[in-house]
């Protein structure tokens, strides 16, 4: 039980110091004025990215030539509605591809500044018995 709640509080502090370095280590990105932001903050940012990315692609799927048919049905009764495309999908498509290629700069910015970050940790008790 001992060792169970002694990796406990590792991992415990390890999340801590991670989180830590997430915020005091910067990554190199230009955005709204600034050159550089918190690893934490870069993280953050391609999540949002990615889930544009996926919006972007799905919006770029659709078919402007044709008219679906939606069933509604509310309060036993149902009722049919046209729905059709108002926008351009080439234009999400393009948009995409463009963001697309943002995420991947900013993934490589994240995986660069993070090469840099180092933890103070004895991982010894760990790796006794691995060593070849």
């Amino acid at each position: 039980m001992k060792d169970m709640e002694k990796v406990e509080t590792d991992l415990r502090r390890l999340r801590v110091a991670r989180d830590l370095a997430n915020h005091q280590a910067v990554v190199a990105w230009k955005i709204e004025g600034y050159d550089k932001l918190s690893i934490a903050e870069a993280l953050e940012l391609a999540k949002q990215f990615r889930e544009r990315l996926n919006l972007y692609r799905q919006m770029a799927r659709e078919n402007p030539n044709v008219h679906s048919v939606v069933n509604f049905r509310s309060f036993g009764s149902g009722s049919d509605m046209l729905a059709r495309v108002t926008y351009d999908p080439a234009f999400y498509q393009h948009q995409a591809k463009k963001l697309e290629r943002q995420v991947n700069a900013l993934s490589i910015a994240i995986d660069k500044a993070n090469q840099t970050v180092q933890l103070e940790f004895d991982a010894s008790p760990y790796l006794e018995g691995l060593e070849a």
